[in-house]
């Protein structure tokens, strides 16, 4: 989940850096695809606004202005349309950056972790996954923390790309909309992305939209793993941080577009 806004005139939350909070938050949320159907789909977009008592009415016409536009954005997905040079552009990024790889079937994917230098990584993954999956597949259900080690697990140099490459066309459609509301939007200020795991998504971010960028997520390895490989061209700050929010109940093991059983 991304939010960008103007930033705040003074610190008064306990959790995160100044720099993080703005007075006006855009939250985008979408349902996404393959990016090769993105006309047949429709795009939800919602603001989620924090406003102050002293907002003046030239704020809260700016904020009505911004309503109207959204709801013409979800009606209209060409307003937030990015030129397929631009589209490859970032696909191409995540491809040399990360890399993100094109598996055809999900055998192609273990064929290649199997082949890895460190196994004792891929095998602590395998064992996150597995056990996930196991709980999520049986009652009572998971645990709201029962699927924190694929996280960390995945948060490896050798992994990280190779995993994330199931799920990469929702990735690049996540990172396209964010980029085309933006720009549709005019936001400008600083961008927070709350969950940013390993950051590749907030590097992406950050080089397009503007120069300053957090990301924060409650896993320390992924943190560590982000600020290790921050991007050269990229603003981007990472912070081990969560936000007080009740998690929905997902599991990772679905997330990582590797199904049930991995190995199985």
């Amino acid at each position: 989940m991304v939010y960008s806004g103007a930033r705040r005139s003074r610190h008064t939350h306990g959790l995160l850096p100044p720099c993080t909070l703005t007075s006006t938050y855009t939250v985008i949320n979408a349902t996404t695809g393959h990016s090769s159907n993105r006309s047949s789909r429709k795009v939800q977009v919602h603001p989620f606004l924090v406003t102050s008592s002293h907002q003046d009415e030239n704020e809260r016409d700016k904020v009505r202005q911004r309503e109207k536009l959204l709801a013409e954005i979800g009606e209209d997905q060409s307003l937030i349309a990015l030129s397929p040079e631009d589209v490859r552009e970032i696909d191409r990024q995540l491809s040399s950056n990360w890399k993100f790889k094109d598996y055809p079937r999900r055998a192609d994917l273990f064929n290649v972790l199997d082949r890895l230098e460190d196994q004792g990584a891929v095998e602590r993954f395998w064992d996150a996954h597995d056990e996930a999956a196991a709980k999520l597949a049986h009652p009572p259900g998971p645990a709201d923390n029962f699927d924190e080690e694929i996280y960390d697990t995945s948060a490896h140099p050798e992994l990280l790309g190779q995993i994330t490459s199931q799920r990469r066309p929702f990735i690049l459609d996540a990172v396209v909309m964010s980029i085309g509301v933006s720009w549709c939007l005019g936001v400008t200020g600083h961008l927070l992305d709350v969950g940013c795991h390993t950051g590749f998504v907030t590097n992406l971010l950050s080089e397009r939209l503007r120069p300053s960028a957090v990301g924060i997520d409650p896993r320390e390895p992924a943190i560590k793993f982000a600020k290790r490989f921050k991007r050269p061209l990229s603003a981007a700050e990472f912070v081990h941080a969560k936000l007080p929010w009740k998690r929905s109940t997902r599991c990772a093991a679905r997330n990582t577009g590797l199904g049930g059983s991995g190995r199985a």
